[in-house]
């Protein structure tokens, strides 16, 4: 929904949208449970793909960063 709303702007006055996805989206990992998880977060890359081409007429440029493993206190 945010790409939705945000890309008329970008549309108008040049710039870029970048997506933060996940790089569980991009490869296989052997976690158990982690299918859903990693179902979207290779949507999320899939529809940076296409939404780059939709905007690339407009000279908007879309990226996806994946990050790998982030180490955090969170149990």
């Amino acid at each position: 929904m945010t790409v939705k709303y945000v890309t008329p702007y970008p549309k108008q006055r040049g710039g870029s949208v970048i997506i933060t996805s996940s790089i569980q989206g991009t490869r296989m990992f052997s976690n158990v449970g982690g299918s859903a998880y990693s179902t979207s977060k290779a949507g999320q890359v899939a529809f940076t793909k296409m939404v780059a081409l939709e905007m690339a007429k407009f000279h908007v440029r879309v990226n996806v960063i994946c990050p790998g493993a982030i180490e955090t206190n969170i149990d």
